[in-house]
Formats: structure tokens, sequence, C-alpha cells
């Protein structure tokens, strides 16, 4: 007990006054550095730390400083100023400045409650703000999610804890009923605010009866999430292969041209997909013959007739043109990027 005399309480291990090797090893309690912000967080780390070291005595008043003759008044202030080691280590360095020459822990944990402990009235509307806002996300993992909401949970429970029952032999079970009240309400709100990937699950689980513990809901949502995982490893290679399959089988297809006499779009298919080129032939003319439909670079007259033509007729001839210049230009459609209109006579 924190208050026990005994003729040695430094080698009593279950006196406050015991120090072990960890303990005059460790140069701080908690990984949490307190910047002014969640005070709360911060002294709840210390208080469980302290808790488990048997010095939380050191900063709740319970163990107060001895009389200067007495035999434990060294040691008490040997604890003490290990106390306030562990306290200011777990500081911002300005704040830490700001307790230094406070003698006591006790008084260093009282100050800083003072400055930083804030009504609980603030502080339950942030929080309910906070979960208000958390929705999860389409992609995010269940388990984030629930650690997220799990926090702001349990910072709700601190500033405003369930009552319990303090009859003398109750057997009401009052503090049971209300925490099983507020079990259900969290669970609906944690589900309520779930991607809609889990609705099956969800449905499921708003069916039982009783309704089950926040716990035991999300180990059935993360047996499922865990599931839809592996069903997505193993179909996902497959369904590669047969996209795969499909685009080589589509960029295979033999290159087409589709010319339609009286309409002047020539329309070219490959790889499964058509591509339409409309010419307006009508703004080309040619400084040669001093027609129209085609330029110079590309006039018959000038240039000289393909081997293969045989003049046979106008309409023929002009139809003839066209497909002829429409196979050329297929064949250096890589180079060029366009195709180019060929003559026809007006």
């Amino acid at each position: 007990m924190p208050g026990d005399q005994q003729t040695e309480p430094a080698t009593n291990p279950n006196s406050a006054y015991y120090l072990s090797n960890n303990d005059l090893n460790a140069p701080k309690l908690v990984n949490i550095v307190f910047e002014g912000k969640c005070f709360n967080d911060w002294k709840r780390s210390m208080i469980i730390a302290l808790s488990a070291r048997n010095k939380l005595c050191f900063v709740d008043g319970s163990l107060n400083q001895p009389a200067a003759n007495s035999p434990n008044f060294r040691i008490w202030n040997r604890c003490n100023d290990l106390v306030i080691s562990w306290i200011l280590a777990s500081l911002e360095p300005s704040i830490g400045r700001s307790v230094l020459y406070l003698r006591t822990a006790r008084e260093i944990w009282l100050d800083l409650e003072e400055r930083f402990c804030q009504s609980s009235g603030p502080q339950l509307y942030t929080i309910q703000q906070q979960l208000n806002d958390l929705n999860h996300e389409e992609n995010e993992e269940i388990s984030s999610f629930f650690t997220k909401i799990k926090l702001l949970w349990d910072q709700l429970d601190g500033l405003d804890p369930i009552p319990a029952c303090v009859c003398t032999g109750c057997s009401c079970t009052l503090t049971l009923k209300l925490l099983k009240i507020q079990q259900n309400q969290r669970l609906i709100q944690f589900l309520m605010k779930l991607s809609q990937k889990f609705d099956h699950s969800k449905s499921s689980i708003l069916m039982m009866n009783p309704l089950p513990t926040i716990s035991k809901a999300y180990g059935l949502l993360l047996q499922e999430e865990q599931q839809k995982g592996v069903y997505i490893n193993k179909t996902q290679p497959t369904e590669s292969a047969a996209f795969a399959t499909r685009r080589f089988n589509e960029n295979n297809k033999p290159y087409r041209n589709v010319y339609t006499p009286g309409n002047n779009n020539i329309s070219h298919n490959t790889a499964g997909q058509a591509r339409n080129y409309s010419y307006n032939r009508n703004n080309l003319f040619c400084e040669h013959c001093r027609m129209k439909n085609h330029t110079i670079d590309k006039c018959w007259k000038l240039h000289g007739y393909p081997k293969d033509f045989k003049n046979k007729g106008k309409r023929v001839a002009a139809s003839a043109q066209l497909e002829y210049y429409a196979y050329k230009d297929k064949q250096s459609e890589e180079d060029s990027g366009m195709i180019h209109a060929t003559f026809t006579e007006e």
C-alpha cells in the first residue's frame, strides 16, 4: 500500500517507494508527447503508466510528502523526482519549461490540469461532430475505419461515462442494462456508416436476435472482407488473361477500306473499330488542270495514270481513282497519320 511504513520500504515490491531497474532506466513512460492539444489522451496514458509502476499516488495526492525527520523523507523525494522526470519527458519543451521549477509531481499535475483540461461541453460537441462526419470509404479497410470510430467512442466514454449503480447489495443490474443500450446504439451507428459493399452483411447482422456485440459484428465483417479479397485475387488473373486474348484478337483483325458510291466518306475498319474520315473535296483545286476536287500533287494529267488504270468513263475513272488513293493511303497511314482526298470531277 502507498502509505505502508516499513523498515525497508524501498525493497518491498508492493511499496510505492520501490524502484526497479526498469523504473530507473526508463527515460519516459509513454510515446505520446503533449503539445497543448488532446490533454485527456495524454493524461489517460500517463495514469495507466504510473499506475503500472505503483507511482500514481505521487500525482493524485494520496501519498503526501512525509515530515523532514521521517525515515521515508529521502526515498519519497527520490521517487517524486523520478515521476517529475517522467512527466517532463512526455511534454513539449516549452510546456516542460513552464512547470520545471514546481517542487512536486502533484503540483505539476494540477497545473497542467488547470491550464489544459477543458470543460466537457466543447469536447463532447467536437467528438460528436467528428462522429457525424466520419464515413467508411469504398476502398478503406474495415479495420482502419473501426479503429477511427472506436477511438471517438472511447473519448466519449472518458468525458461522459455511464453512471454506475451505488446501491448497497444492488441486484437491479442497471449499469449492465445501460451498457447494452449503448452497445446497440453504437452497433447501429457503425453499420450505418459502412459502405454499400457490406449491405448484405449488415442485413444479416440486423436480423440477429439479440443483436451481437460490436466486437462480434466487426469480426463477421472482417471475415467477409478477407473472403472477398481471396476471391478477387483468384479471379483477377483469369479475367486479365481473357481480356488480353480478346485484345490480341481485335488488334489482329484485317484492315478494310469501305467506299460507298455517291458518298464522300471513306471508312477504315481496323482493330475491331470503325474510323471514318470525311473529306470536303470541294475545297481542293488543281493549279495544273484548273479543276476542282484534287490538288496538283494528285493530278493524274500531270503525273500520269497508274499502270493498272483503264479509262472507262469519267464517273468510273473518278470512282476508281478514289478507291486507288484509298488503297495507297492505307499503306502510308502509319507514316502520315491521315488520308488525303482524291480526285472526283464535279
